[in-house]
């Protein structure tokens, strides 16, 4: 591990994650749910396996083996909220307060970044 001389803090790569892994198509599924979309079409891997791959299967359907345990030692941190969930509410709530995603008879439409 090297340091940033400029700043004197390790120059190390980090995740910086809550601790709860999760699959990719399981975090879709909630951030669907929250913003009143359908949830992602789900394939059976077997299918989708000679199309895409194991390893992109894999990626889909097992939660990130990452941790923010050398971070947090190495800088004291702790995660603004303990799950994807909870993050996931706050980004939607503020989407939704500034305009970003706007309610409709379908559940909402995204407007992207609203000044």
């Amino acid at each position: 591990m090297g340091l940033n001389p400029a700043r004197g803090v390790p120059t190390n790569t980090y995740h910086v994650v809550d601790e709860e892994p999760v699959a990719l198509a399981t975090f879709l599924r909630a951030l669907a749910e929250r913003i009143g979309a359908d949830a992602p079409r789900r394939v059976p891997g077997w299918l989708a396996r000679p199309f895409v791959g194991d390893d992109l299967v894999r990626f889909l359907t097992t939660g990130f083996p990452t941790s923010a345990e050398r971070f947090a030692a190495d800088f004291g941190w702790t995660p603004a909220y303990p799950s994807y969930r909870e993050g996931l509410d706050e980004v939607v709530e503020t989407w939704r307060e500034d305009g970003t995603l706007a309610p409709d008879d379908d559940g909402a439409t995204w407007r992207g970044h609203v000044e």
